[in-house]
């Protein structure tokens, strides 16, 4: 359990610097498809993610939820309410076997009032999360599918775009339909702006939401 708890402290962003002596954390798995919370053995907890992925959805009363975010070794989920009794606004599930390491929030709090440093990485973490979620609503609001999905590839660091899903789930992210997606990709490729392979999509013109040769008047 060390090794395999340290190499997840080393890649996270809130708890890099800390060893496997320092928090109570409690290892637990969990098979592909499970639902996570942060709330272990009765617990509230913040869980570490060690091996695995866990995708992070909206909540969404009635419909398949729509996937904001995939946690990866060294990712944390239970912190956006570490100092709330709110639940979580938002469902986690497996996507492949999983270990997570939990710790009680109000270790981490402790943690948080012993350790200046330590408690100004959340401060950080927190505020990355707030402009995540700002992007992220400025994305979903935007009423024209075209200018949509160029916005999120002009968004995007490198030419070589690989989204870390499917298709199904890529709209689901952008909060479009299947066939809107399909249909907004395959006229930027007809125009030569991508080449889409697979899970890859690749620039091949500029996408800026702003270039006025692109025609972005969806129909």
């Amino acid at each position: 359990m060390p090794d395999t708890l340290q190499s997840a402290l080393d890649a996270s962003p809130l708890f890099s610097g800390l060893t496997w002596n320092d928090l109570p954390f409690e290892e637990a798995f969990f098979p592909r498809g499970t639902e996570l919370s942060d709330t272990y053995h009765g617990v509230p907890c913040v869980g570490l993610v060690a091996r695995g992925a866990v995708a992070v959805c909206a909540l969404k009363e009635g419909k398949n939820p729509s996937r904001l975010s995939t946690l990866s070794p060294g990712d944390s989920f239970g912190i956006s309410n570490l100092l709330t009794e709110e639940a979580l606004s938002t469902c986690l599930r497996a996507k492949s076997d999983t270990t997570v390491f939990f710790v009680p929030k109000e270790q981490v709090i402790a943690r948080m009032r012993s350790d200046g440093p330590f408690a100004m990485k959340y401060a950080l973490i927190s505020n990355e999360k707030i402009q995540f979620l700002l992007r992220r609503i400025n994305l979903i609001t935007i009423p024209d599918f075209r200018r949509r999905v160029v916005t999120w590839i002009s968004a995007q660091p490198e030419d070589n775009i690989r989204f870390p899903g499917t298709r199904e789930e890529l709209a689901s992210y952008l909060g479009m339909s299947r066939a809107a997606l399909f249909r907004e990709l395959s006229r930027l490729e007809s125009e030569g702006y991508i080449r889409t392979r697979g899970a890859r999509i690749f620039v091949l013109r500029s996408l800026s939401p702003e270039a006025n040769e692109i025609n972005l008047k969806e129909g």
